[in-house]
């Protein structure tokens, strides 16, 4: 119920975390989301939260977006920032 919810919400236009986000990409197959979805509702968010996500947040992120074949582009952002927390 409360995934349904959240899905819904974000649909209409809400917003997620930076950890809600990465959560989502986590379990994206265990909720049956698809990649087109994720496209559109999840990736426009990826650029205003990877500064507040946690290095296992990012891990997560990239791991998600490696599998449903996130953008390049975002992957390679997501990377960046987890290089700059790793030095």
């Amino acid at each position: 119920m409360y995934v349904h919810n959240t899905l819904k919400y974000v649909e209409l236009g809400g917003r997620l975390t930076a950890q809600g986000l990465a959560n989502l990409y986590a379990t994206a197959e265990n909720l049956k989301i698809n990649s087109k979805w994720l496209e559109i509702y999840a990736q426009p968010e990826i650029p205003y939260h990877l500064r507040n996500m946690s290095i296992e947040n990012l891990n997560d992120l990239i791991s998600g977006l490696n599998r449903f074949n996130g953008s390049q582009d975002f992957i390679n952002l997501a990377q960046k920032e987890l290089s700059t927390r790793n030095q």
